[in-house]
């Protein structure tokens, strides 16, 4: 049996401030990303003087903000995996 046919795209996002690990599936992650995306735009907005860095794509980034005094508020990591029926992570072939 092959494994593909049964694989899901899981998008894992991490707060790298906290720790806490959420994991969406394909289908929500837009919704999600935006939503995430803008409220960081709103967070450094509101710090007056602040930084933002938003990096990578959908698939795969990372957004941080910091304050004017430039203590890190929000700084997050995401990355889409393939996994199984079972959620586990699918192993990956060679990318060459």
């Amino acid at each position: 049996m092959d494994e593909t046919l049964d694989a899901q795209l899981r998008v894992y996002v991490r707060d790298l401030l906290g720790g806490e690990l959420v994991a969406y599936p394909a289908e929500e992650w837009l919704n999600e990303y935006a939503s995430g995306i803008n409220a960081a735009i709103q967070l450094w907005q509101a710090s007056l003087g602040g930084t933002i860095a938003i990096t990578g794509t959908p698939e795969q980034g990372r957004v941080t903000v910091n304050d004017a005094d430039r203590v890190i508020v929000l700084d997050s990591q995401w990355w889409t995996v393939a996994v199984d029926a079972a959620g586990n992570p699918l192993p990956v072939g060679d990318t060459l």
